[in-house]
């Protein structure tokens, strides 16, 4: 009986918690949305120059630009 006692009053007490959110107006959501895809873009492109780069050995390998200063 204690057990089911424990569970009502954590349920209750959930209840009251989640009262209290202010929860995000769907204006509010899309904005942030667009943030994060803006974001990922932005990343992806930027880690993708930098593999195109290094593939072409601009940045690693033999004749790297990198190379070229250290030598001289």
């Amino acid at each position: 009986m204690k057990r089911i006692a424990k569970i009502k009053e954590f349920l209750v007490g959930v209840r009251a918690e989640l009262r209290k959110v202010t929860w995000t107006t769907w204006r509010e959501l899309m904005a942030s949305t667009g943030v994060v895809i803006l974001t990922v873009v932005i990343i992806a492109i930027f880690l993708g120059v930098i593999d195109y780069l290094m593939q072409l050995g601009v940045i690693g390998g033999r004749y790297s630009i990198i190379q070229l200063f250290k030598r001289g």
